[in-house]
């Protein structure tokens, strides 16, 4: 009876420790040492991840008139870093658009603790001279919003941006499983479609350019290139994958002179190539690429995983294959 309870309460226990996500929750902006006064009202609500990597966010900002709430996709890079999504999608945003603007807060989220023991999470951002993004000019703006978009512009390029957690609820509306899920979600997170394959070897390939573009890759969470330099031309590396869902991230570490970074690499399996590639348009000033790729059979040991219907091991939303 005493294993069976220690059984029980082990089991407890891991489930209880799986959920506690330091990242899953709610988190405030709060004034920094060197502004005291925030112009820019910000509220992050993270949602439980995938595979404990990719994490659903929408972003709630306030600045005078201006009120907006955007969907974001955060990628972990390791367990002090959260890779900011470029695109920001607009699920409300009033009284004017802010277009590209959003994509300038980029880079990183990087978890730390204050003195009193608050979990924090600061912007890092990717530095760049050109970031490609088009700002709009006066001309474009309303007289009566010009000093808003001024404030916005501040802090989605340049602001320190210092955010408190102040709960541990998860973003779990239906838009946060969407944004994990291409075929489902609004628009294009850096998630591309999924692939799913027969073998669990594969082959990733680095495609040399013109700038020194600083890059990083790695599978399910295990760095398989860490900060190479784009430029240079290297031997092809070989990988394994998981049966089952396998999650793929290239990751911009910098854009180099010319930004945005126009890096790529190949990624081989059986007889399918997947090339991940920053200068593709829907990739532009990006920060990561995000490759999903599901391993249909196991054949080291010939066994087959049980009818597959829509989703991961553990209930994740992922794209069906194209014959099945």
């Amino acid at each position: 009876m005493k294993l069976i309870t220690l059984i029980i309460s082990l089991f407890c226990l891991s489930h209880a420790l799986k959920a506690q996500d330091a990242f899953v929750g709610t988190w405030e902006i709060i004034p920094t040492e060197e502004k005291q006064l925030i112009d820019v009202k910000a509220v992050l609500k993270i949602g439980d991840p995938e595979r404990n990597l990719l994490y659903p966010a929408a972003l709630t900002l306030s600045c005078d008139s201006f009120q907006a709430i955007y969907q974001v996709l955060l990628v972990k890079r390791n367990s002090r870093q959260l890779a900011i999504g470029k695109v920001k999608f607009p699920s409300a945003e009033s009284p004017f658009n802010l277009g590209e603007i959003t994509a300038l807060l980029n880079g990183n989220l990087d978890f730390s603790k204050d003195l009193k023991g608050n979990f924090l999470l600061t912007a890092n951002r990717l530095p760049s001279k050109k970031t490609g993004i088009i700002i709009p000019s006066s001309k474009e703006i309303s007289a009566d919003h010009a000093e808003t978009v001024d404030k916005l512009l501040a802090f989605f390029q340049s602001e320190d941006i210092v955010l408190k957690k102040i709960n541990n609820e998860n973003w779990n509306e239906e838009n946060a499983r969407k944004i994990l899920a291409p075929k489902l979600s609004s628009t294009y997170f850096g998630i591309v479609d999924t692939i799913f394959v027969g073998r669990k070897t594969g082959t990733l390939r680095c495609n040399a350019n013109k700038d020194i573009d600083i890059i990083s890759v790695a599978i399910n969470g295990n760095t398989l290139l860490d900060q190479v330099d784009s430029k240079k031309k290297r031997d092809e590396e070989d990988f394994l994958i998981d049966t089952g869902l396998n999650i793929i991230c290239l990751f911009a570490d910098d854009f180099g002179k010319n930004a945005p970074s126009t890096a790529s690499i190949d990624l081989l399996f059986d007889n399918l190539e997947r090339k991940l590639d920053f200068s593709a348009k829907e990739n532009f000033a990006a920060g990561f690429i995000v490759q999903k790729v599901y391993l249909k059979y196991n054949e080291s040991d010939n066994t087959k995983f049980k009818e597959y219907s829509g989703g991961d091991v553990n209930n994740n939303i992922i794209d069906q294959p194209a014959n099945s």
